[in-house]
């Protein structure tokens, strides 16, 4: 069975954005996982906050690129993109109200 991992925000904004203190770390960590050939994924909204996020954090230029570089990798079998329908973000809005004594879990 291959390792599965999802990827957040925080996640995608760290592989991309250099001036963030963990990037080595991080980097190192996701081409390892990639070269034992484990499964990516995340979900739309996670991407909506990235690319929002990315905007933001680095010039313009940069930040299309990575842009496209995701969405590009997502056409590939071991890359899954999650979509949020009704029922998910129905589970969402539970989970989140389980851990209501975390108030820096994100709702996304």
């Amino acid at each position: 069975m291959k390792n599965k991992l999802f990827i957040d925000t925080w996640g995608w904004l760290t592989l991309y954005d250099k001036n963030e203190a963990r990037h080595q770390e991080t980097t190192q960590f996701y081409q390892q996982f990639r070269a034992k050939q484990g499964i990516i994924y995340t979900t739309d909204y996670v991407l909506d906050e990235t690319f929002t996020l990315l905007f933001k954090r680095v010039y313009a230029d940069k930040a299309k690129e990575s842009m496209q570089i995701l969405i590009n990798a997502f056409q590939r079998p071991d890359f899954n993109l999650i979509w949020i329908d009704e029922l998910r973000f129905m589970k969402a809005q539970s989970f989140r109200i389980k851990f209501i004594d975390k108030p820096y879990i994100s709702f996304t």
